[in-house]
């Protein structure tokens, strides 16, 4: 089997108290070129992803503190 796209997915619930939540979440996909390392593109991937969502949780958190 080739695996030629890899595609991941981050999201993280945020409590804002009061029963209240917020819920982040990011996709993201790759293609493949022959001979590229499979886990090093997934971890680059996830890094981006995770980053993604700490920036939207962290918008939402200034928002809300202003």
């Amino acid at each position: 089997m080739i695996i030629t796209r890899i595609s991941v997915r981050y999201a993280r619930t945020l409590n804002l108290g009061n029963f209240e939540s917020a819920r982040f979440e990011c996709e993201m996909t790759a293609d493949l070129e022959p001979g590229e390392d499979i886990a090093q593109i997934g971890e680059e991937l996830r890094d981006c992803a995770r980053e993604q969502v700490k920036l939207e949780a962290q918008r939402l958190t200034e928002a809300m503190n202003s």
